[in-house]
């Protein structure tokens, strides 16, 4: 067969189709396409040199990049999270749901511990505080199934209210090696927010700091943060929604841009409602400041702990600017290229 006038758009077509499954499998469906691509553009053209319009042509006979992946994985055929979309969803709840479940038990179990150490009749039975741990290892699964089922079926909705529409025109570029957002790292990041908010609204003690004039203080007021609980579960939500639009799209794209700025400010937001709670830092951490740095023969001495929440939020919001800005570089690099 004479060379197609675009491989670039076969190449993209197969990228869309593939980047989405298992990685063991995508070498085999990258060949298996191209070789059905090259004998349905063989069969059209003949001895003829295929135009961009024939391989245009072929590939919308194909069809949509989402359905040709779907049927590699045929089992997410009706459901609510369909085609490419569920084979991602498919990995995700694999690797979060069993990563967020054992933080959130092992945390668990340490406020146990640390309870215990500064008041030991505080501490329920061992047969109450396992099934305490139990529960907190069910309930963190859960809260991660329903946020991010939520998350892939208002993608899979924005998805299929967009059918109709020439497919070939969205077709992403390829992606070279540096430019790829590595799978593990949203899906990390998900199973790391799920459990911290599990934490915050269940455990908060376990974070915090010990000495030994006052044993274990808790850097969070229990009841203060528990009571900021929707701005804290939205922060997650958020963070979700960034994280699954990186997976999905699998590089620096113009969506994920806008999407990490969106939801940075909303995050900062809503970080803004959890540390500028009025008494969010507890009393007994902030006054012994002092004790959690000490060296030898010095003592370092903190200067305005009553403030400790806005150099909080400051942190916060830096590491969200920095974020934000990373994401539009990249993707203004990438486009550019």
């Amino acid at each position: 067969m004479n060379t197609p006038t675009n491989p670039d758009l076969v190449a993209r077509y197969l990228y869309a189709v593939t980047r989405s499954l298992a990685p063991k499998t995508r070498p085999d469906v990258e060949q298996e396409l191209d070789g059905l691509i090259s004998d349905m553009v063989s069969e059209r053209c003949g001895d003829a040199t295929p135009t961009d319009a024939d391989i245009r042509a072929v590939l919308t006979a194909l069809g949509d990049p989402d359905e040709m992946a779907a049927k590699y994985s045929p089992d997410g055929q009706g459901a609510l999270i369909a085609g490419s979309y569920f084979v991602i969803y498919k990995r995700v709840l694999r690797i979060v749901l069993p990563l967020a479940a054992g933080l959130v038990a092992v945390l668990t179990a340490l406020s146990f511990v640390l309870d215990w150490v500064q008041d030991p009749s505080s501490v329920p039975l061992v047969r109450a505080a396992i099934g305490q741990v139990i529960a907190a290892a069910i309930e963190a699964p859960m809260v991660a199934f329903a946020v991010i089922t939520l998350v892939f079926a208002g993608i899979e909705r924005a998805k299929t209210s967009s059918r109709g529409r020439d497919f070939l025109a969205g077709l992403p570029a390829v992606p070279k090696a540096a430019e790829r957002i590595k799978p593990h790292r949203p899906i990390v990041s998900m199973a790391f927010w799920v459990a911290l908010t599990v934490v915050f609204l269940a455990v908060p003690q376990v974070i915090g700091g010990w000495t030994e004039a006052a044993g274990w203080q808790p850097v969070f007021t229990t009841a203060v943060i528990r009571g900021r609980w929707l701005p804290i579960i939205a922060w997650a939500a958020l963070v979700i929604v960034k994280d699954v639009v990186r997976l999905v799209d699998g590089a620096y794209t113009v969506r994920v841009a806008v999407v990490t700025v969106v939801a940075n400010v909303l995050i900062g937001v809503c970080a803004a409602a959890v540390f500028l709670a009025e008494g969010i830092m507890n009393p007994g951490f902030v006054a012994h400041l002092d004790d959690f740095m000490t060296g030898s023969g010095g003592r370092v001495v903190w200067v305005g702990g009553e403030h400790l929440n806005l150099a909080v939020l400051a942190i916060v919001g830096f590491a969200l600017a920095i974020e934000t800005v990373v994401a539009i570089v990249k993707t203004a690099v990438n486009r550019v290229r």
